[in-house]
């Protein structure tokens, strides 16, 4: 069982307690629904209802819940993507920011040359604000499992091989081997930055064209089956 720790008790003890652990642990943090706030609502049971509705054998209305969910997600990641100023989208990137630049400066102060300067984020959403979060963070290098070499098609695969790597600075003086501060995002349920090719998951960022009033179901159906995410049946 893990060991859990009172806030509530002595300051300095906490203190210590904590600093222990995250020089001699690995270090593993899990976020979900909320995390992206103001930008976007808390998802509350709408997974749940959506399966219930799927279950029940109503696939329509459970995809037109699905739409009207994502249609959530995906209004803020287009300005997001297309770096529209709002002001609920600049505080979300401002704390997600602040969350990776202090699990960067833990990495850094770590003593033991045991355990990696690694961290891991699990993630139950889909959106791209810890993504777009890193680019600002030019000391700490994101770790979401796509591979980024050189490639003639120019695609991007996703490997769970790639969670295992380690980056390290080197110079031109001494030889010597500073190890980069890294981060593996693990998105637990998907992203709107994958795209499915037959088994390969592949890495694809870009706006989206939101469907209007007008769509009919087929449309519904394509918009959903174009994504990579693991809400349905």
């Amino acid at each position: 069982m893990a060991r859990t720790i009172e806030i509530a008790g002595s300051g300095t003890d906490f203190s210590k307690s904590l600093a222990r652990s995250f020089q001699s642990g690995r270090i593993n943090f899990l976020i979900g629904s909320g995390a992206s706030l103001p930008a976007i609502p808390i998802a509350g049971a709408i997974e749940q209802e959506i399966r219930l509705l799927y279950d029940f054998g109503d696939d329509i209305e459970a995809r037109k819940r699905l739409y009207a969910f994502l249609r959530g997600i995906h209004e803020p990641t287009n300005k997001l993507i297309a770096e529209t100023s709002d002001s609920a989208i600049d505080e979300t990137v401002t704390n997600f920011r602040s969350c990776l630049g202090n699990i960067e400066r833990i990495l850094s102060s770590r003593r033991t040359a045991l355990l990696p300067k690694q961290a891991t984020i699990f993630s139950t959403n889909y959106d791209l604000f810890v993504e777009k979060a890193s680019i600002g963070l030019p000391t700490l290098t994101l770790n979401d499992g796509f591979s980024r070499v050189p490639s003639l098609d120019n695609r991007m695969r996703f490997s769970p091989r790639n969670f295992f790597n380690t980056v390290y600075n080197t110079g031109n003086v001494y030889n010597y081997r500073v190890e980069i501060p890294s981060v593996n995002l693990i998105k637990l349920h998907g992203s709107l930055s994958w795209a499915r090719d037959n088994e390969e998951l592949l890495y694809r960022v870009a706006s989206r064209a939101l469907l209007t009033s007008t769509s009919d179901e087929s449309e519904v159906v394509a918009f959903l089956d174009d994504h990579a995410l693991f809400c349905r049946r």
